[in-house]
């Protein structure tokens, strides 16, 4: 099951998956909720207080795209009352994070349900690889006075 309004309709029957038409009604049957979408306005801590309630407590939710869109003190919070069985998080809404509960509960052993690392969750050799072949790549590209492919802006 997966949500997503920008996706054109009919992407689910492409890749024969189950698209739902609400993030609540996502996650009111999520066991395991993955994020991947970008930080704009609209997802700035779209997974707040409200949302994580939709979750069943048995669920587990895994950041690696942008910090801000979870609500920390909510997750926090849901992980310590046991509204939510754990997290795994790659990113965090300030780095270095400073008077951050969900941080100093896991620097001091306070939760044992929740994982933090900072930001190696894309690592592994190939992907390096491919890191140093796309960068070189972008490289060619300013050097023959070509736009780069994926500017930064």
């Amino acid at each position: 099951r997966w949500y997503d309004p920008y996706v054109p309709r009919g992407q689910d029957k492409v890749t024969r998956t189950t698209r739902v038409e609400s993030l609540p009604d996502l996650l009111q049957g999520c066991d395991a909720l993955s994020i991947h979408c970008s930080l704009n306005d609209e997802t700035r801590h779209m997974i707040d207080a409200p949302a994580l309630v939709l979750l069943p407590p048995h669920a587990v939710v895994v950041n690696t795209a942008r910090g801000p869109i979870i609500d920390e003190q909510a997750l926090y919070e849901a992980l310590l009352t046991g509204g939510l069985a754990a997290a795994a998080i790659d990113v965090l809404e300030h780095e270095p994070p400073v008077d951050n509960a969900l941080f100093d509960a896991y620097l001091h052993g306070e939760l044992q349900n929740l994982l933090l690392t900072p930001h190696v969750a894309w690592y592994s050799q190939q992907s390096a690889r491919e890191l140093r072949r796309k960068a070189a790549e972008e490289a060619g590209r300013l050097l023959r006075g070509e736009p780069p492919f994926n500017p930064v802006t």
